[in-house]
């Protein structure tokens, strides 16, 4: 598993704050990024408020929600989530069983929390993308989340040397990354592709 990129989407998907080695994201880390036809089908989702570069965790208050897309399928996980405590912080997990084949998409909204050194309430909208039993094609699929990054690119199964690209969308929009052409550290172009 250390040779996928297994939490890219979750990494990348905080768009709202600036992104430095000291910054915090909003991640889903799942057990496994593809589960093949032998593979256990139990999955683990851990739900972490974390500076990932320096591997320290904060307090994760209990999301607002947290679900899973399968094709038009959604389904509610929050009354899954179980609270857990990582190197003293407040962390949450959920076991999740496949059933079918088909691209998993998991995704949560947080509470805001105040930024200090922003003087101002921040929002992350983590999700990642976990293929089940080789049937791809729904991995491009929008969950409505107020700001998403809708990959272009298979999200899962990404080796480290390769590369992911998608667009960052506010609503129903691409967000335009003018003035500097950044957002959250993230090089993009006039249409939001990075």
């Amino acid at each position: 598993m250390g040779r996928l990129l297994t939490p890219l989407l979750g990494l990348i998907i905080v768009l709202v704050s600036v992104f430095d080695g000291s910054a915090h994201f909003a991640v889903i880390i799942p057990s496994e990024d593809i589960i093949g036809q032998n593979d256990q089908r139990r999955i683990f989702l851990r739900l972490y408020f974390m500076h990932p570069f320096e591997q320290t965790w904060l307090d994760l208050e209990k999301p607002r929600s947290f679900n899973v897309l399968l094709e038009e399928e959604r389904t509610d996980l929050l009354n899954t989530l179980q609270m857990r405590k990582v190197k003293g912080k407040r962390t949450w997990e959920a076991s999740y069983t496949i059933r079918k084949p088909g691209d998993y998409i998991f995704y949560f909204e947080p509470n805001p929390y105040w930024e200090i050194s922003e003087e101002k309430f921040i929002i992350h909208y983590p999700k990642v993308v976990i293929n089940a039993l080789g049937k791809e094609g729904k991995w491009f699929r929008e969950v409505g989340l107020p700001v998403e990054i809708v990959p272009l690119t298979r999200p899962y199964g990404i080796w480290v040397g390769n590369t992911f690209q998608g667009i960052v969308k506010a609503g129903e929009n691409p967000y335009l990354c003018y003035p500097k052409g950044r957002l959250v550290g993230i090089f993009c172009d006039y249409r939001g592709s990075f």
